[in-house]
């Protein structure tokens, strides 16, 4: 957490930097992951949805 303040003054503003398109495609992901039942290998499960 220390190293934060320096890395964003040697980069451009935050305004540039979107994280929009990933949070989408999380969300995406968390409602598969609450609609199914299967919970033994979940992970291979929405890998499989995903595709």
């Amino acid at each position: 957490m220390v190293h934060y303040p320096l890395i964003i003054k040697k980069s451009d503003p935050l305004s540039l930097f979107c994280a929009m398109r990933f949070e989408g495609k999380h969300r995406e992901l968390k409602i598969t992951a609450q609609t199914i039942t299967l919970r033994k290998n979940i992970l291979k499960t929405l890998c499989l949805k995903q595709q």
